[in-house]
């Protein structure tokens, strides 16, 4: 008697479970922390290619180099080009970069931060610059999970670090996010303040009010959540603080009536700000010289239901907070 005949349920059933297994595989990589837990990594290790005089990559390379990509999203599209050509610039897969190393990195103070699994710090072939690339899903994702994931991708905010290309792995089919490198995390900012005790600028903690609320402002208008945060999802890079991308975090909520404005979610995000302050002051040296201030923004910020509120109370400041400079600081702190 040969073997059991594989009925289209049977064949429904394995295929259900391999898709599932492979979700549940990427989940874990993902979920995972620190370096050596995984070996994938679809990204050359070296940048040896075959030349190319195909005139489309030609006109890829210069293009891309010019604009690069942390304004591909914003600079490519506005231009006047063919459709096909268009597609063809944005369309990028992994074999676009060279890997340089696996998360953690380090930081400009020689820390290491972004302690996430499948996240990678690349260069891109095109422009030449450097780049974090994090895992964003797989082929056999639910459809409702991705369409949540088109709207971070769609988030384009100087205070959120926003998503610069998508990237796609041809072996696998793999989704991953290109993201600016920042400096160094607040959180590792603000350690680095508390241990040489250097003077903080008074206007450092109305500057972080300010940007905080403007991304946090930014995406809720856009319909999208941003579960409870600290420390270490504010980034600073290219002169200004950045909120962490909803995708880059571990567990990222989508609000589906984008009509509806929460307050409540709002008054929650406000409160997180507050926390962030106070945790500020209550790291620093009890001599602190704008305890006070401080002890007064966080007194403001408290009394406030809305961003819009706490950002009419600053904007007699903000001139002043627009000159002020994170790059100035963190080299001040490295000397």
């Amino acid at each position: 008697m040969g073997p059991y005949p594989l009925c289209c349920s049977d064949i429904s059933l394995i295929v259900s479970f391999k898709t599932r297994f492979y979700q549940v595989h990427m989940e874990i990589l993902f979920q995972s922390v620190g370096p050596g837990v995984h070996c994938y990594s679809p990204f050359l290790k070296s940048s040896a290619r075959h030349a190319s005089i195909n005139l489309e990559e030609l006109c890829k390379n210069t293009i891309l180099k010019c604009i690069t990509l942390r304004r591909l999203a914003t600079g490519v599209i506005k231009l006047p080009l063919p459709k096909r050509l268009l597609r063809y610039i944005t369309e990028l897969t992994t074999a676009d970069f060279e890997q340089i190393e696996c998360a953690p990195f380090c930081d400009v103070f020689s820390v290491n931060f972004f302690h996430r699994a499948l996240t990678y710090r690349v260069t891109c072939l095109h422009d030449k610059q450097e780049y974090i690339i994090t895992y964003g899903y797989s082929p056999v994702e639910e459809e409702k999970f991705k369409a949540g994931h088109e709207e971070w991708v769609k988030v384009q905010h100087k205070n959120v670090m926003c998503i610069c290309a998508t990237v796609r792995d041809p072996s696998t089919d793999n989704i991953f996010y290109v993201y600016d490198q920042p400096y160094a995390s607040l959180e590792q900012l603000w350690s680095v303040f508390c241990e040489k005790n250097h003077t903080v600028p008074e206007v450092f903690f109305a500057r972080l009010t300010v940007d905080l609320c403007e991304a946090l402002k930014h995406i809720l208008l856009n319909g999208l959540d941003y579960v409870h945060f600290g420390l270490d999802n504010v980034f600073i890079a290219h002169d200004r603080l950045v909120l962490e991308n909803g995708l880059m975090r571990k567990s990222t909520k989508f609000v589906s009536d984008r009509s509806k404005r929460d307050c409540t979610k709002e008054e929650s995000m406000l409160r997180d700000i507050v926390s962030i302050l106070k945790c500020l002051l209550k790291d620093y040296d009890a001599k602190f010289s704008h305890a006070k201030t401080i002890e007064t923004l966080i007194s403001e910020t408290e009394k406030q239901s809305s961003f819009d509120g706490v950002l009419q109370t600053l904007s007699s400041s903000m001139d002043v907070l627009n000159e002020f400079s994170f790059v100035k600081l963190i080299h001040s702190l490295r000397t």
